[in-house]
């Protein structure tokens, strides 16, 4: 008996031929039995298998390239992510700061915070070929849902003191301004 792919058994005596594949990825599995009979009955005995994995087609990954991002420093918390890819894609994804990586169908503008970060770009060809594209890194400065807030007594505190201050020094300045 032997197995292709998953849930694929077929048997078969002495010498036997695959069947045609598809280009991708697969896995042969070869049982060997053994057979004794009997008067009346017959029993078989698993004495052993082996696996194989191999490829069929194309068996390089797909190449992706970022555009326009890496060592870049965004003013604002929306980002884009575009990237070219040599191949057709059946997944894309990506990871920001190493997290878990995102699923995605094209080029797209994320949400990023204030910060640091890096960003890797993954695609799984349509032959299983997962590739990744070079890590870039980049800055976001500003968040602009954010508008700068202030303490207004602490405001308020400052220009007194500062008014304050201005008074004492012209009064000191006037003062001694008559002295001499």
């Amino acid at each position: 008996m032997y197995s292709w792919d998953p849930f694929f058994h077929h048997y078969l005596q002495g010498v036997g031929k695959l069947p045609k594949l598809p280009a991708g990825q697969h896995k042969l599995t070869v049982y060997m039995k053994s057979e004794i009979q009997y008067a009346t009955t017959k029993e078989l005995f698993l004495e052993g298998e082996t696996t194989v994995y191999f490829s069929i087609g194309d068996t390089k990954p797909p190449n992706i390239t970022l555009c326009e991002i890496d060592g870049e420093v965004f003013n604002q918390n929306s980002v884009p992510l575009n990237f070219t890819i040599n191949e057709a894609a059946s997944w894309l994804g990506y990871s920001l700061d190493n997290s878990t990586q995102i699923t995605i169908t094209a080029n797209t503008t994320l949400t990023i915070p204030v910060g640091n970060h890096t960003l890797t770009v993954y695609a799984n060809d349509t032959y299983g070929n997962m590739g990744q594209s070079e890590m870039a890194h980049f800055t976001v400065l500003i968040n602009p849902t954010e508008s700068p807030t202030y303490d207004v007594a602490l405001v308020a505190y400052a220009i007194l003191v500062i008014a304050g201050a201005s008074a004492v020094f012209v009064v000191f300045k006037r003062k001694q301004n008559r002295n001499h």
